[in-house]
């Protein structure tokens, strides 16, 4: 089903750690409604837990800036159109052009405020956060080879 998110990356390694198999693979689509939403969204693509996960749509950096000077200014640097608040959501659902399918009740919204209170919801795991952990070590160690040489270490 189609997904409306609001969350950075921390807050979506958390949710990540709460949501069920089921809910993950309810997933087909997911409407990016952060600033954010362009690095964490490549922690889903291809991700197993999300196996039926097929688009991923962000909104551009300035235009979430210009959105968000008309809701909140002080919050211009760090937007959101988050579910729980009307004003937000509503903006956020305009930019991506699904306000029909929320309408049509074509959307679920993921409200990870709720999510993260509700005490009767069970952590699970951490893959999201093993998965940030692995490229980061790939990363790191692609910065401590690139700058040498192998003919160099070869041939000494």
């Amino acid at each position: 089903m189609k997904t409306y998110i609001s969350v950075g990356i921390g807050d979506m390694i958390f949710l990540d750690s709460l949501l069920t198999k089921e809910e993950k693979e309810s997933i087909s689509e997911i409407y990016w409604a952060c600033r954010f939403g362009y690095v964490t969204k490549d922690l889903l693509e291809n991700n197993p837990s999300y196996p039926n996960l097929t688009n991923q749509y962000i909104i551009d950096d300035e235009v979430g800036k210009a959105e968000m000077a008309n809701l909140d200014p002080v919050a211009i640097n760090f937007w959101h159109f988050r579910p729980d608040f009307q004003r937000n959501f509503e903006v956020g659902l305009r930019l991506f052009g699904i306000m029909d399918d929320w309408n049509k009740q074509n959307l679920q919204t993921i409200d990870a405020v709720s999510m993260f209170l509700d005490e009767s919801r069970p952590f699970r795991n951490l893959p999201l956060l093993i998965l940030v952990i692995n490229q980061m070590k790939t990363i790191l160690f692609s910065i401590i080879l690139l700058p040498l040489d192998p003919d160099k270490i070869l041939h000494r």
